[in-house]
């Protein structure tokens, strides 16, 4: 999946963002797991059908998050799996407070849950980072890295004859006195 265009300052501040979001979930689970393994009386917020909306996770995904990220196809399916996630807690969280044995099967479905939120967290995470290493410091564009990562990644789509592919280089004769005249920064 793509970073949708982002400058490198928004694609810093969303990877500074994210990793808060994940650490304040990260607390808010060792909360949960404290509340069932203690029988502890829960925050009346987790078991409401809106508890996805109410979490600290949630203030990021649903406002700075939604801002850079909304078209991200990873940030959606986050966003799924996070409330999938609060759904089956909400369920656990329940039938504790009820005396209610929970089933194997609750608890499985509430691991997965979570397990795919992570996955997809840790998936959005990655391609922050890689789209931030792969950016030219200078200009901002990408870089070679990125580049034969994505050409690699065209030519197996040629052989597997899902697409055809085309390559195009540029070569801008006496672009080096621009940059003396100028600065490399205009250039």
């Amino acid at each position: 999946m793509a970073i949708p265009n982002m400058s490198d300052e928004q694609m810093r501040t969303a990877l500074k963002e994210l990793e808060q979001a994940i650490y304040n979930h990260d607390q808010w689970a060792e909360m949960l797991y404290g509340t069932l393994i203690c029988r502890l009386t829960p925050d009346q917020r987790d078991m409401s059908n809106d508890a996805h909306r109410m979490c600290r996770f949630a203030q990021w995904y649903y406002k700075s998050g939604a801002g850079v990220l909304a078209q991200h196809p990873g940030f959606l399916a986050l966003g799924l799996e996070h409330e999938h996630m609060h759904e089956y807690a909400a369920g656990l969280l329940r039938s504790s407070v009820e005396g209610v044995p929970i089933t194997i099967g609750e608890y499985e479905r509430f691991v997965t849950a979570l397990k795919r939120m992570r996955l997809e967290t840790a998936t959005l995470q990655r391609e922050l980072e890689d789209a931030l290493r792969n950016l030219d410091p200078l200009t901002g564009a990408p870089g070679r890295l990125g580049m034969l990562t994505k050409l690699r990644e065209q030519r197996e789509m040629v052989k597997r004859g899902v697409h055809a592919c085309a390559v195009a280089m540029l070569d801008l004769d006496h672009f080096k006195a621009i940059n003396d005249r100028y600065g490399h920064a205009v250039g």
